[in-house]
């Protein structure tokens, strides 16, 4: 029987400058693909931009097609603030948006994994500072503690030379990510 993990998230998830093996989420689908047997089934469901906000308006749609076993959420980053999102989403609207995002998985599946938005260079050009996503994850961990979810901490693993523009991984980045995935799902 073959299992359908979905992954849904932005850029980071889409595989934004990896130009190896287009992100970590790829990564992962390529891993499934090459083993002996393959039964998994990975969807990179990450879409450039995309607010929590934006991830619910599709939400229902994509996992309804799909019919996922295993869903990843790895969004947050948009929604912290940032030059083109100065004031970021408020985190009351933020927190409600996200557990929205996690009753709406849960009817789908019961193995649902909530991932940490990753650490940036402070320096990057768009603005994206790491005191803001750091509020941004604190409220996603208190949501999948208060869920009983599992919670993958990505904040902190990145250094500065695996960053290509200060904000998305690069393919040493995207490969770091994609171990932590790999470890989460084995643990299912």
């Amino acid at each position: 029987m073959s299992k359908v993990i979905c992954i849904f998230g932005a850029s980071i998830t889409w595989g934004a400058w990896d130009k190896e093996l287009g992100g970590w989420a790829n990564r992962l689908r390529i891993y499934f693909d090459r083993q002996p047997d393959p039964q998994v089934r990975v969807y990179n469901l990450g879409i450039s931009g995309d607010k929590t906000k934006d991830l619910l308006k599709r939400f229902d749609a994509e996992a309804k097609a799909r019919k996922p076993d295993v869903i990843i959420l790895a969004i947050g980053t948009n929604d912290s603030r940032h030059d083109t999102h100065p004031s970021g989403t408020p985190a009351k609207e933020f927190e409600k948006q996200y557990n929205d995002l996690i009753l709406k998985a849960k009817k789908f599946t019961n193995n649902v994994l909530i991932f940490a938005v990753t650490n940036v260079d402070d320096y990057n050009e768009k603005g994206y500072k790491n005191e803001s996503i750091e509020a941004v994850n604190g409220i996603i961990q208190k949501l999948a503690k208060k869920q009983n979810l599992p919670f993958i901490d990505l904040f902190g693993i990145l250094s500065i030379d695996e960053f290509e523009d200060g904000l998305h991984p690069n393919a040493k980045g995207h490969q770091k990510i994609f171990e932590k995935a790999k470890e989460a799902l084995a643990s299912l």
